[in-house]
C-alpha cells in the first residue's frame, strides 16, 4: 500500500503538474496577449496624457507669455493714452484761453468800432450844425470889419478842403 499510494501521490502532483501546464500554456497563448495588450494601451494611453500634459504645460507656459505681454502692451497703452489725453486736455486749455482773448480783442475792437461811428455820426450831423453856427457868429463878429471877414472866409474854406481830403 505503500506503494500505491506512493505512486498515487505521484500521480496526483504528475496530474496537478500537467493541469499547472495546462493552465500555463492557455494563460499563455489566451489570457497573457490580451493582458498584454490591455497593459500595452493603457502604458500608451498613459504616455499620450504625459504628452498632452507636456504641450497643455507648454502651452500654460505660452499663454503666460502672451498675456504677459499684451498686459504690457496694455500698460503701455495706457500709458499713451493717458499722455494724450493730458495733451488733449492742455490743447483744449490752450485754445479755450486763444478764443477767451479773440473775444476780448473783438470786444474791444467792437467798442472801438461803435466809438468811431458814434464820433462819424456826431460829426455828420453836428459837425455841419456847429459849423454852420460857428460860421454865422464869427461873421456877426467879423461883419464890423471886412478884411477880418475875407481873412476868415478864406481859413474856413481851406479848413473845409483839408477836411475832405484827409476823409
Amino acid at each position: 500500500m505503500i506503494n500505491s499510494d506512493f505512486i498515487l501521490v505521484v500521480f496526483r502532483i504528475i496530474n496537478a503538474v500537467i493541469l499547472f501546464a495546462i493552465f500555463a500554456q492557455a494563460f499563455r497563448y489566451f489570457f497573457y496577449p490580451v493582458i498584454r495588450n490591455q497593459i500595452l494601451e493603457k502604458l500608451q494611453k498613459i504616455k499620450k496624457l504625459k504628452e498632452e500634459i507636456t504641450r497643455a504645460q507648454d502651452g500654460k507656459i505660452l499663454l503666460d507669455q502672451a498675456m504677459e505681454s499684451k498686459k504690457n502692451e496694455s500698460e503701455l497703452l495706457l500709458e499713451k493714452v493717458k499722455k494724450w489725453r493730458l495733451s488733449v486736455e492742455k490743447e483744449q486749455e490752450k485754445n479755450a484761453y486763444e478764443c477767451a482773448m479773440q473775444a476780448q480783442i473783438m470786444q474791444a475792437m467792437r467798442r472801438e468800432q461803435e466809438e468811431q461811428y458814434a464820433k462819424s455820426v456826431v460829426q455828420r450831423t453836428l459837425g455841419p450844425l456847429v459849423l454852420t453856427e460857428t460860421h454865422r457868429l464869427l461873421m456877426q463878429e467879423y461883419m464890423r470889419d471886412e478884411h477880418k471877414a475875407r481873412q476868415f472866409n478864406e481859413y474856413v474854406f481851406q479848413t473845409i478842403i483839408a477836411e475832405v481830403i484827409r476823409s
